[in-house]
C-alpha cells in the first residue's frame, strides 16, 4: 500500500505530496526533479530516486478532476472532491491539517507514461552530454519523436507548454578521441600566474551551449606587456563547433579594440571586458564571430575576487568558447569564474555533487542500453548508446 500526504497550502494550493518529493513550489527544486504540467496544475517526480508516484500542486481541482483518479486512485479523487465541496467538518479541518490518503491509481499505463513524458522532457533539458565525460548526447530529433507520441499518449492529462511539442534538429556526436582545444602559439613576454579549472552552474545556460563536464570552464590569471587578464575557456557542448568563414584571400588585417573602464563602469569590446576601478585604457584584439548562435544566447563569464569582479563576452571558436576580462583588483588573491547566460535565475553554489549524481545517472543509462535492461528506456537513449559505444 503506498500513501501521500493530501494538504492545502497558505496560498490555498492542494499539494499531494509522497514522502520526501519535490515540489514545483520550493525555492530551488534539485536537478533531477521531473516536471509535467498538468490540466489544473503540475507533477513532479524525483528522478534520482526512483519515485514512481509523483506530487502535485493543484490550482484548480475542478480540472484535475478528469485525470486524478487515473494517477492517484478514485479514493484521492473524492477526498479532494468533498474537500472542495465544503465535506463534512471532520474532512474541512483534515484538510487545513493536512491527511494521509491511500494512493492506487486507476490507469496504471497513464501514470507510467506521465513519468516517462516528464523524464524526456527533463532529458531535452539536463541531460549532461560531455564530450570530456564521454556522456553521449541525445539525438534531439529521436528525442522530439517520441515526446510527441507521449504527449498524444497523454492527451487527457497534459496542458500548457507540455502539450506542445517542437521540432528540434538532430545532433552529430563527436567521438572524446575527435576532441582537442588547440594550443595557442607561444609567447615568451607573456606570464601565467595563476590557473583554475571548474564546472558551471546548469541552470544558468540553456542546453546544447557548454559541456557539462565539471571540467568544462578553465582560466588562466596572464600578466602581458604591464597588463593583467584573465583568459576563460569553456569546452562547447557535443555537436556545437564554430562554422569556419571561408578564405578568400582578401580578408583584412585583425582589427583591434580599445577596452576602457573608468570607475565601477562595465565596458565590452570584442569579448572583452573590465568593471576593475581606473582601469588604464588598453588595446585588446577583437574576437572572431560567434557564428549562429544568437547574441542573446551567448554566454557570458563572470571573474571574482573578494575585492572586485569583471565580465567578458565569450566567442565560439572551434569547440570551445573564450573570452578575456582585465583582471579586477584583487586576482592575485585568488579568483573565481561563473559562465552563464544574461537573464537565467541564479541559484546557490555547491552543486557539484548533485551535478555528478546526474552525470553518473546518465553514464549508468547508457551502459543499461547496451546491456538491454530492462529499465524503460527511451529511443533516444538505446540509440545514443549504440551509435557510439567508444563516445
Amino acid at each position: 500500500m503506498t500513501t501521500a500526504h493530501l494538504r492545502r497550502d497558505p496560498a490555498g494550493l492542494l499539494i499531494i505530496t509522497p514522502p520526501d518529493a519535490p515540489l514545483v513550489t520550493d525555492a530551488e527544486p534539485p536537478l533531477d526533479t521531473l516536471v509535467l504540467e498538468v490540466f489544473g496544475g503540475h507533477l513532479t517526480w524525483s528522478l534520482l530516486s526512483g519515485q514512481q508516484i509523483p506530487a502535485a500542486v493543484l490550482d484548480d481541482t475542478d480540472l484535475a478532476q478528469d485525470w486524478l483518479w487515473a494517477i492517484y486512485g478514485e479514493a484521492v479523487a473524492l477526498t479532494i472532491a468533498d474537500l472542495e465541496a465544503g465535506g463534512s467538518a471532520s474532512t474541512a479541518e483534515s484538510g487545513r491539517a493536512g491527511i494521509e490518503v491511500v494512493v492506487d491509481a486507476g490507469r496504471p499505463a497513464l501514470a507510467t507514461a506521465a513519468r516517462r513524458l516528464a523524464y524526456a522532457h527533463w532529458a531535452a533539458r539536463w541531460w549532461p552530454a560531455s564530450t570530456l565525460d564521454a556522456i553521449t548526447p541525445l539525438d534531439g530529433g529521436l528525442l522530439a519523436q517520441e515526446i510527441a507520441e507521449l504527449t498524444t499518449e497523454c492527451e487527457a492529462l497534459v496542458d500548457g507548454a507540455d502539450a506542445m511539442v517542437e521540432e528540434v534538429e538532430p545532433v552529430r556526436a563527436a567521438r572524446a578521441n575527435d576532441y582537442a582545444l588547440a594550443a595557442g602559439e607561444l609567447n615568451t613576454a607573456e606570464f601565467t600566474l595563476a590557473t583554475g579549472t571548474s564546472g558551471w552552474d546548469w541552470r544558468r545556460c540553456p542546453p546544447g551551449l557548454i559541456d557539462a563536464a565539471e571540467q568544462a570552464v578553465t582560466w588562466e590569471f596572464i600578466r602581458e606587456r604591464g597588463l593583467s587578464t584573465v583568459r576563460v575557456t569553456a569546452v562547447a557542448a557535443p555537436g556545437m563547433t564554430a562554422t569556419p568563414m571561408p578564405a578568400t584571400g582578401l580578408e583584412p588585417e585583425p582589427k583591434y579594440r580599445t577596452a576602457q573602464a573608468s570607475g565601477k563602469a562595465t565596458t565590452e569590446t570584442a569579448g572583452v571586458a573590465s568593471s576593475s576601478e581606473n582601469a588604464s585604457t588598453r588595446e585588446i584584439p577583437a574576437a572572431a564571430p560567434t557564428g549562429a548562435v544568437p547574441a542573446h544566447l551567448r554566454p557570458r563569464a563572470l571573474v571574482r575576487t573578494a575585492t572586485g569582479l569583471a565580465e567578458a563576452g565569450l566567442m565560439l571558436e572551434g569547440d570551445a568558447w573564450t573570452g578575456a576580462a582585465i583582471a579586477p583588483p584583487g586576482a592575485e588573491s585568488g579568483l573565481t569564474v561563473d559562465v552563464y547566460v544574461p537573464g537565467l535565475a541564479a541559484f546557490g553554489a555547491g552543486e557539484a555533487g548533485e551535478r555528478q549524481q546526474v552525470r553518473e545517472f546518465a553514464l549508468d543509462r547508457l551502459r543499461g542500453a547496451r546491456e538491454n535492461r530492462p529499465d524503460g528506456h527511451l529511443r533516444t537513449e538505446i540509440a545514443a548508446a549504440a551509435a557510439d559505444s567508444d563516445f
